[in-house]
């Protein structure tokens, strides 16, 4: 698997691929393939094509660059989760503003990860089902990292 590449909060959940020994903000076409997308004109030496600079959400930079390669070109595919360790849980980072983080209560196969009484820590739902609990907390209280999920193989490991 290629080098995790930084990920900012705002990047958290986006599908990245390894292309080439470089890692980039991919999705996937109707037909399998990948688009890459790429926020610097070096790459057009590349093979990337030039285009209008659009944003994706959550890309701090206009992306300038794409490529359409298909699956036996890319070297690796993955999403980034920021997991924060609050008090003795793991939570989803899911924004982040200044020095304060918005949690969530994690899924795992669909279904909460653990089964307990959330608002005991000060959490509220999020949902009408109550059953996803939401806080935001001082980044300091909380130890931050990231978990890889390679959606080539379904393989997990946490870095």
């Amino acid at each position: 698997m290629a080098a995790v590449p930084y990920c900012s909060e705002k990047q958290k959940g986006k599908k990245f691929a390894a292309y080439h020994q470089k890692t980039y903000v991919t999705d996937i076409t109707l037909d399998g393939n990948f688009i890459l997308y790429f926020t610097d004109l070096e790459d057009a030496s590349k093979g990337f094509e030039e285009c209008k600079p659009f944003q994706i959400s959550g890309i701090e930079q206009n992306i300038v660059c794409i490529k359409y390669v298909n699956p036996a070109e890319i070297d690796s595919y993955f999403k980034i989760t920021i997991i924060a360790i609050y008090g003795e849980d793991e939570f989803e980072v899911m924004e982040e503003r200044g020095e304060m983080l918005f949690i969530a209560t994690l899924y795992e196969n669909g279904k909460m990860k653990e089964d307990k009484v959330w608002e005991g820590i000060g959490m509220v739902p999020m949902d009408k089902y109550r059953d996803r609990h939401q806080k935001w907390i001082k980044k300091e209280e909380a130890e931050i990292r990231f978990e890889v999920e390679e959606l080539l193989n379904n393989v997990r490991r946490k870095v």
